[in-house]
């Protein structure tokens, strides 16, 4: 049985499709997801984690198909890189074709896209047929979430008031523990820019040619 608290996928997708936060497991740490075409869902997760407004918001999406509705820059390499690490921990920069908020990528032109490794989260954002945003589940500062019960201290009182809901499969779990490596991929391996090292190394990175 998930733990007392969890919410159902149907409940979940529901939560997001309005404009509702959901806290849930990825194979990092734990993230906390919204709409990312709900400018408002946005803001509120910004909100409730008192995340500054520069920070631009990670996004995950559940294929490379639906990363592609998203950016034209999954092509040469930059493809090659998400075909070998995708599904998983590795988070790719790239220029951003469709209009999301401007608020998920802080007014920039970029877009921060990932595959998740984690098949129930997968079958989730499927399910709501759009990208979420998915910063880490925490207060800003704090160290993020790593159990569902930690996540449901955290947002006690915003999932008490149903401001949060949390999404706990059973058999989902955490992986390394660190978040994601974001990666600013250029057109060879030297002019890569790592903005954030992870479970996936500069080594392995630079194989990918």
């Amino acid at each position: 049985m998930p733990p007392t608290g969890s919410v159902s996928l149907d409940a979940a997708v529901e939560r997001l499709l309005a404009g509702g936060a959901v806290a849930f497991p990825t194979e990092t740490v734990f993230g906390l997801g919204a709409d990312a075409t709900n400018a408002d869902a946005v803001e509120r997760v910004y909100a409730i984690k008192n995340r500054p407004h520069e920070k631009p918001m990670p996004v995950i999406v559940s294929d490379l198909a639906m990363a592609q509705r998203l950016t034209d820059a999954l092509t040469g390499r930059v493809l090659r890189l998400a075909e070998a690490f995708w599904p998983g921990p590795l988070t790719l920069v790239c220029e951003s074709n469709w209009a999301l908020p401007s608020i998920v990528t802080a007014g920039g032109s970029t877009v921060a896209i990932r595959v998740p490794g984690l098949e129930p989260l997968c079958e989730l954002i499927e399910r709501c047929n759009r990208p979420l945003i998915a910063p880490s589940a925490n207060r800003a500062g704090d160290a993020p979430a790593m159990t569902c019960e930690s996540t449901l201290k955290i947002f006690e009182q915003e999932i008490a008031s149903a401001v949060v809901a949390c999404y706990c499969p059973t058999e989902a779990g955490i992986g390394s523990g660190a978040p994601s490596t974001i990666l600013q991929p250029g057109d060879s391996p030297a002019a890569d820019r790592i903005l954030r090292a992870g479970p996936i190394g500069a080594d392995d990175i630079a194989r990918v040619r």
